[in-house]
């Protein structure tokens, strides 16, 4: 099942179609009101792009900068603040 190109496409862009959807189907709701099938279309054409535009904008960024903090905080301290065994110097 994971590697169903639609289902990998749809859990890539997820968190951005969650948090999106509502607001979208609000501001459509309050334009498109005679057709639902028209609304639905708006929705989803609406939501799609702007979750993948929040992945590369937001969501990419903030796991390559997770990532690299992590990996800073893996790393022996050379800080004397961060290091108790280092002396101090006043």
């Amino acid at each position: 099942i994971m590697t169903i190109r639609p289902l990998t496409f749809i859990g890539k862009y997820s968190f951005g179609i969650y948090l999106l959807h509502m607001p979208i189907i609000y501001v459509v709701r309050d334009h498109v009101t005679t057709h639902f099938q028209l609304g639905f279309i708006c929705v989803v054409a609406s939501v799609i792009p702007l979750a993948m535009l929040l992945y590369v904008l937001v969501e990419r960024p903030g796991i390559k900068a997770g990532s690299w903090l992590i990996g800073h905080l893996r790393r022996p301290a050379t800080s004397a603040l961060l290091n108790p065994n280092r002396p101090v110097r006043n």
